[in-house]
């Protein structure tokens, strides 16, 4: 479907731009966007690699590490 064909594009722009801090966070958000944390945890550690000032890739890691609780779990 488009959102596997956007995966494969986002993959494509990764793989074409290796040092890229925004190819690398355009991909982490991708597999966000399919709620694939697994994915998207390493993308944003490379961004971070990459780019140490990036503090929206900071807030990320640190939310999937700390996600808030879901309303029917208090």
């Amino acid at each position: 479907g488009l959102t596997d064909e956007g995966i494969a594009v986002l993959r494509l722009n990764h793989d074409l731009h290796p040092r890229s801090a925004g190819a690398w966070e355009a991909l982490g958000d991708g597999y966000l966007w399919i709620d694939d944390r697994e994915q998207a945890a390493p993308c944003f550690h490379k961004v971070l690699e990459l780019d140490p000032e990036n503090e929206r890739a900071r807030r990320i890691l640190d939310w999937m590490s700390n996600p808030p609780e879901e309303e029917g779990e208090r």
